[in-house]
C-alpha cells in the first residue's frame, strides 16, 4: 500500500485527542467500489387511533439550523459565528504553524457574519478562549482561560456565562442538544453529556484510554480499551457494543473514524496508525446497532479501497457504503501546501475557487498557512496564517514557524472567486501599489537606533530607504546595504511589512501618514542584532 509522506499528515498527529484526525490532501487515487451495507428487516407500523387535540399548547424551542458545528467558523441561522484573536494572543512559536491548535492564553472577540444583511458585527467583545466554537442551549461551549485556571464554559448569546468544570468537547449531536464531553480529575479520565447546555449526565466509564467516537441514534458511542461502549443521553446507561478486531502488531495503535448513521445503525472505519508520522498502516470497516449489546461485527473490505485518511459516504436511499477520501465541502490546496484553492463537491468532482492562491510552499522559508476551511452555504471561510521560519525551535524533522499575522476572509463558491476581507490586518496577495504610493523614491535616514539606543545620523545623499516599483525595499546606511523583497509581503498590521533578503536576514517596515520606520536584523552564526532607520 502505497504511503505519501506530507506536512499535512505530521500535523494530523497535534489535533485534540478527542476527535479523529483531519484529512491529509493528497493526489487522486482511483474510484472506491461501493460496499453494499446489511439491509434491515422491515418493521411494521402499528395502527394508531387519531390522538385528541390537547387543551393547551405548550410553545416548542426551535433550535436554528446548525452548520460545521465545532469548527472555527460555526453557521446558526443567518449568522456565521467566529472567534477573533489579536496576533499576540497565540503561542508565538507552534511546530508545522498550527496556530489555532496550540493553547493560547490570549484575549479574543466572538464574531458574527449577517449573511442576510452582509454585516460583520462585533457581538461579544473582549472575550478569551481557544479551539472551535460548539453550539448547544442557544449558545456555545467554549474552552478557554481566565485567572482561576482553564475549563469548559457555555456562552449564552446574551452574554451569560456558566462554568462546566475540566472539560473538552468531543462532539455534538445532530440536533445540536447533546454534546460528549471528556476532562481529568486527579489523573483519572471522566467523560458525561451535557444535555440542552442545563443537565450534565455522567457516564461511569472506568478507563484511562477513553475516546469519543460519535453519536448514533438516541446514543453517544465510545472507544475505551478495544472495545466499542454505547452510552444513552438520557440515562448514562452503558453497554458494551463489542470489542475491536487486533492489530497485525501491537505497536500500532487504533483509532475510528467519523461514523455513518441510520437511526441506531451505525458504520465506522478503524484505522491502525503507526510512529510520530501517524501514518496509516491497515483499517477495518465496523457496523452494530447503537441500542444492542454484542451487535458489533465487521464487514469485509475490498482490496483498492485503502486511503491515506479515509472516509465513508453512506447513501441512505440505497443502503450502500462507499469509502472516500474527498468529500463534499473539504478545501485545499492543488500542491498540498500551496497552489490553487480547490473545493471538492463531491468524491470525484472538485471546482477552483482561486487559481495560484498561495504561490509558493511556505515548508522551507516560511509564507502562508491555512489554519481553517470551512464550507457553510454559499461561501468558504477561513483563517490563513502568515509566518516565517524558527529553525532554532525546530524539534528534529519537525518545523517551526512564528506568526506574522492571522487573516480572515470569505471566499464566494464559483470558479474565479474573490477573497472577502473581514479585517485589515492581513492579505493573501497585494500589488502595494495603494500602500507604497507615497513612498516611492530615496528617503533619507533621520535616526538610527542600535541595541534600543537612538540616535541622530548624518546621512550622505546616497543612504537612505528605496522602494522600487517591482516590490522591493533597499535599506542603505554607511558601509550596510541589502535589498529586501516584498513582491509578497506578508503584512504585521494594516501599514506594517516584514520581509527578507538573499541571506536570510529580516526587515521590518511601519508605514504612517509621511512617516517610515525600518528594522533590520542582521545574523552573526548564533548570534544577531538589530538597527533601524527612520524616514519623513
Amino acid at each position: 500500500m502505497k504511503r505519501t509522506a506530507v506536512i499535512f499528515i505530521l500535523i494530523c498527529a497535534l489535533l485534540n485527542s478527542c476527535t479523529a484526525p483531519a484529512p491529509a490532501p493528497k493526489t487522486e487515487e482511483p474510484d472506491a467500489p461501493a460496499i453494499e451495507a446489511p439491509a434491515k428487516e422491515p418493521i411494521a407500523e402499528p395502527a394508531l387511533e387519531p390522538a385528541p387535540a390537547p387543551e393547551t399548547h405548550e410553545t416548542e424551542t426551535i433550535i436554528p439550523e446548525v452548520r460545521s458545528n465545532g469548527g472555527y467558523f460555526v453557521g446558526v441561522g443567518d449568522k456565521i459565528w467566529f472567534r477573533h484573536y489579536l496576533d499576540e494572543s497565540y503561542d508565538s512559536t507552534v511546530l508545522f504553524a498550527g496556530f489555532t491548535d496550540t493553547e493560547s492564553a490570549g484575549e479574543s472577540d466572538l464574531w458574527y457574519y449577517d449573511t442576510k444583511g452582509d454585516a460583520l458585527v462585533d457581538a461579544l467583545p473582549d472575550y478569551g478562549g481557544i479551539g472551535g466554537l460548539w453550539y448547544s442551549g442557544d449558545g456555545f461551549f467554549i474552552r478557554r482561560h481566565n485567572s482561576e485556571g482553564t475549563g469548559l464554559y457555555h456562552l449564552d448569546l446574551d452574554g451569560k456565562i456558566k462554568y462546566w468544570g475540566e472539560y473538552d468537547v468531543c462532539g455534538a449531536s445532530d440536533d445540536t442538544r447533546c454534546v460528549a464531553v471528556k476532562g481529568w480529575t486527579d489523573n483519572t479520565c471522566k467523560c458525561a453529556i451535557i444535555k440542552d447546555a442545563k443537565e450534565e449526565i455522567p457516564l461511569a466509564i472506568d478507563s484511562n484510554r477513553v475516546n469519543f467516537a460519535g453519536f448514533a441514534g438516541a446514543h453517544s458511542l465510545w472507544h475505551v480499551d478495544g472495545s466499542i461502549f454505547s452510552a444513552d443521553n438520557d440515562t448514562g446507561e452503558l453497554i458494551k457494543i463489542g470489542d475491536l478486531p487486533a492489530p497485525e502488531y501491537d505497536i500500532y495503535s487504533a483509532e475510528l473514524g467519523e461514523p455513518v448513521v441510520d437511526g441506531d445503525t451505525f458504520y465506522v472505519l478503524l484505522g491502525w496508525y503507526a510512529g510520530t508520522g501517524h501514518f496509516l498502516q491497515d483499517c477495518a470497516l465496523l457496523t452494530g446497532n447503537a441500542a444492542e449489546e454484542g451487535s458489533l461485527h465487521e464487514i469485509e473490505l475490498s482490496e483498492g479501497s485503502y486511503y491515506e485518511r479515509p472516509y465513508l459516504d453512506y447513501n441512505a436511499a440505497t443502503k450502500t457504503l462507499s469509502i472516500v477520501e474527498k468529500y463534499d465541502g473539504l478545501v485545499e490546496l492543488s500542491e498540498v501546501m500551496d497552489g490553487d484553492l480547490i473545493l471538492w463537491t463531491d468524491s470525484e468532482n472538485s471546482m477552483t475557487l482561486i487559481e495560484n492562491f498561495i504561490p509558493e510552499t511556505p515548508y522551507e522559508e516560511g509564507g502562508y498557512f491555512i489554519q481553517c476551511a470551512e464550507r457553510i452555504g454559499d461561501a468558504v471561510y477561513m483563517t490563513v496564517a502568515g509566518a516565517v521560519r524558527e529553525p532554532e525551535e525546530d524539534i528534529g524533522w519537525r518545523t517551526a514557524y512564528s506568526l506574522t499575522h492571522m487573516t480572515y476572509l470569505r471566499v464566494p463558491v464559483r470558479d474565479g472567486a474573490e477573497p472577502e476581507y473581514f479585517f485589515e490586518n492581513g492579505y493573501i496577495v497585494s500589488d502595494m501599489d495603494d500602500v507604497l504610493y507615497a513612498f516611492t523614491g530615496a528617503w533619507v535616514p533621520v535616526v538610527s537606533e542600535t541595541e534600543g539606543d537612538r540616535s541622530p545620523v548624518n546621512a550622505s545623499p546616497e543612504d537612505g530607504i528605496f522602494i522600487l516599483d517591482n516590490g522591493t525595499i533597499t535599506v542603505r546606511l554607511g558601509e550596510y546595504e541589502n535589498v529586501f523583497k516584498f513582491t509578497e509581503p506578508m503584512w504585521l498590521g494594516t501599514y506594517t511589512l516584514i520581509g527578507k533578503s538573499d541571506n536570510g536576514e529580516t526587515c521590518c517596515c511601519f508605514f504612517k501618514d509621511d512617516y517610515m520606520w525600518c528594522t533590520v536584523r542582521e545574523f552573526y552564526g548564533d548570534e544577531s542584532s538589530s538597527w533601524s532607520v527612520g524616514c519623513k
